[in-house]
């Protein structure tokens, strides 16, 4: 969907993507202008009032709706690309914090602060504003994590991940992210015993292992795939090469341990940390209602993270905690029939109804056919079906099964289109 914004946008000014990179970073106001020139009813493109580029007052996009959100924040990260260049290799720490509050705008300490209280999420706001203790933790997250970013090991760790990616709009989503994990480990069951010092050690420790991890993440993202483990050993090297403590790499190298039946990954067989669970819980809900990827809204988001908790990919407590802080009893009702979707099938082969949501283009049709579950996450057709869209005919033979990658809306299933039909040997 990004590259199909720009390839748009380049077609309609008659230039190529590197034209379109050389104005955006030479002058971002003339391409702007001639973007709203063209009226294009597909790019409603938005000013934003309070990002100011190269210093002088020129507004830049910020946001927009649908594929105008990542085609902005692309523009912006190569404007920015275009000033951010790598220090001297050795600078002294007074230097260094010279140099990133130049290129950010701001010391890191004011800009975590700052998004540690601006989560977007309303009870997660509301959390922050009415309890002391989880205020004074942020503070000192924020304190500590611009100590830590201050040394030039840790600078050179994160010049890796600015390079490619604004560094405002990263520390944005990481800074809540940890903020929203501290909240759901204080409000988890499994951490009732834990008080005093302790609880507040805890808390803090979960924070930065939480907001390095999602920062390390950006330049090895995960690949989602079995047998892939690179992705969790490559993102705590990077930490351990920017200086943080221990625990903070080894919550990281916990992300994904073993494989459950259908080889999706999951933490281990063992009951594994708690602050493993509740990051992996956090990372993975923030990363679905963000525009990093294709948002989804925070009911869909829940619907997935309690899909897979059936497959024990995500700890069904801290999802319960999550959905508390930031959904709230109203819709707790959501997480209830989220949890008990997959057991309503019958595990035994015994046939059952289904409606079956595919996405052909321009179109989503729905049709319900007889399954059986076949066990996790899989479900095996009774019979031959056929989708018909706008571009023809999708054709899905009885024997074919699903190994589901499953998003939802108003509890029903959609199964995506992208190589998920296999035949079962």
């Amino acid at each position: 969907m990004l590259y199909d914004g720009i390839d748009m946008l380049c077609s309609e000014l008659e230039i190529n993507q590197v034209e379109l990179q050389r104005r955006c970073q030479e002058n971002p106001d003339t391409l702007v202008d001639q973007i709203r020139s063209k009226a294009l009813a597909t790019l409603p493109l938005i000013l934003a009032e309070d990002f100011k580029l190269k210093g002088n007052n020129t507004p830049f996009i910020t946001k927009g709706t649908d594929l105008n959100q990542h085609l902005a924040h692309w523009i912006q990260r190569m404007a920015m690309d275009a000033e951010f260049e790598a220090p001297p290799s050795i600078l002294p720490t007074e230097e260094i914090n010279k140099y990133l509050q130049q290129k950010i705008g701001r010391s890191f300490d004011t800009l975590i602060k700052k998004m540690l209280r601006s989560t977007n999420i309303g009870t997660v706001q509301d959390l922050y504003d009415k309890d002391p203790d989880l205020r004074s933790i942020a503070d000192q997250l924020g304190e500590l994590i611009s100590r830590y970013i201050s040394t030039p090991q840790s600078i050179t760790g994160l010049l890796k991940v600015f390079k490619d990616k604004g560094p405002v709009d990263i520390i944005e989503l990481s800074a809540r992210t940890a903020f929203v994990a501290m909240a759901v480990l204080n409000n988890h069951p499994g951490a009732a015993h834990i008080a005093g010092e302790d609880r507040h050690n805890r808390l803090i420790e979960l924070g930065m292992s939480v907001m390095f991890q999602d920062i390390a993440c950006i330049l090895e993202p995960d690949a989602h795939t079995p047998g892939d483990d690179r992705h969790e050993g490559r993102s705590a090297a990077l930490v351990a090469e920017m200086g943080f403590p221990a625990v903070c790499v080894e919550t990281i190298r916990h992300h994904h341990r073993t494989k459950d039946p259908v080889g999706n990954p999951i933490l281990s067989t063992q009951a594994p940390p708690l602050a493993e669970l509740v990051t992996v819980v956090t990372t993975a809900f923030m990363h679905c209602i963000s525009t990093r990827e294709l948002a989804l809204s925070i009911d869909e988001a829940f619907y997935v993270l309690s899909h897979y908790a059936a497959g024990r990919f995500y700890d069904e407590d801290s999802i319960r905690s999550l959905g508390q802080i930031c959904i709230g009893d109203r819709k707790q009702l959501i997480i209830s029939k989220a949890f008990n979707l997959m057991n309503q099938c019958p595990n035994d082969g015994t046939p059952f109804l289904w409606d079956i949501h595919t996405p052909l283009p321009n179109r989503f049709i729905c049709q319900r056919t007889t399954c059986r579950h076949i066990g996790g996450n899989e479900i095996i057709l009774c019979q031959d079906i056929e989708f018909h869209g706008p571009e023809g005919v999708l054709e899905i033979r009885k024997g074919q099964y699903f190994k589901c990658k499953l998003i939802t809306r108003q509890l029903n299933l959609w199964l995506l289109n992208d190589n998920i039909f296999k035949q079962k040997s």
